[in-house]
C-alpha cells in the first residue's frame, strides 16, 4: 500500500507518547493496559470525525518524494 490512512498512525502515536509516560509515572501494567487501550480508542474516534467532516482527501500521507 502506498499510502496508509492517518487514522491509523494517530493511535500508535498516542502509544508511543502515553504508554511510556504511565511507565515513568509509576502504574501498575493493568493501568497501562488499560488507559492506554482507550485512549487509542478516543483517538481512533476522534480521527473518524475528522475523516467524516472534511473528506479522505486530508486524511491520507504524501508519498516521498
Amino acid at each position: 500500500m502506498d499510502r496508509l490512512p492517518l487514522i491509523l498512525y494517530q493511535p500508535l502515536g498516542v502509544q508511543l507518547g502515553f504508554v511510556p509516560f504511565l511507565f515513568l509515572i509509576g502504574k501498575s501494567a493493568g493501568d497501562i493496559l488499560f488507559m492506554g487501550g482507550l485512549s487509542s480508542v478516543f483517538s481512533v474516534l476522534i480521527s473518524a470525525g475528522q475523516l467524516r467532516r472534511y473528506g479522505a482527501a486530508t486524511y491520507y500521507i504524501p508519498r516521498g518524494v
